[in-house]
């Protein structure tokens, strides 16, 4: 890998980190005793953020079809 390439994928990481934090921040369900601090807390934030909040860059990954199982 060029050195370059890694600060690259760094500043994409820290940038996904920071948006779920304030995820788990301002959502009020992040807030709540069974959530807030936890192990579980942490896992809902990161799911959470990417189910709720991230825009994906084609309509079929926004859709539930996409997530079916196809026979």
């Amino acid at each position: 890998m060029i050195e370059g390439e890694i600060d690259e994928f760094s500043s994409v990481f820290n940038n996904v980190v920071d948006k779920v934090l304030k995820y788990s921040e301002s959502s009020p369900t992040q807030q709540m005793e069974t959530t807030k601090g936890t192990l579980f807390g942490t896992y809902n934030s990161v799911t959470g953020y990417f189910q709720n909040v991230k825009n994906y860059k084609t309509d079929e990954a926004n859709s539930i079809q996409s997530c079916r199982v196809v026979r």
